[in-house]
């Protein structure tokens, strides 16, 4: 027979280990996901310097929508959103990407490839300053 003590010791336990394994769970899974996102990411070809071709960025573009999706904090594939936004003349929206980008990888590239789009749209005090702080 369990006294009150233990009885309540036990019921305190139990919730704290439903939610350990809750946890768990939810960690696995999300790990899981963030590798099949890995996985579909480096399946896609590679973008070369002159690719150019409007419907390889096209279908290049809407197979990077639903990675960004599942992982919006990877800056890698935002910033290759941002780069295939670019080459499809879509300014704006890449620089909407690369300024997200910049939030999560502050890689030294991010920072040049912001410059660069801000040249494009025609803000160059902003390409000048080297666009070190992100217009968020």
């Amino acid at each position: 027979m369990l006294n009150n003590r233990t009885r309540q010791s036990l019921m305190l336990r139990l919730p704290a280990g439903a939610l350990f394994t809750v946890l768990s769970v939810a960690g696995f899974a999300w790990i899981l996901q963030s590798a099949r996102v890995d996985d579909r990411f480096h399946s896609l070809p590679p973008l070369t310097d002159n690719q150019t071709d409007v419907q390889f960025l096209s279908w290049y573009s809407v197979q990077l929508e639903p990675l960004l999706a599942n992982d919006p904090y990877d800056g890698v594939i935002r910033k290759r959103y941002a780069t295939v936004l670019a080459r499809l003349g879509q300014n704006e929206r890449a620089m909407e990407q690369l300024d997200r980008a910049v939030r999560t990888s502050n890689t030294p590239e991010s920072f040049f490839f912001r410059a660069d789009m801000f040249a494009k749209l025609g803000n160059l005090s902003r390409a000048e300053e080297g666009s070190a702080s992100p217009s968020w």
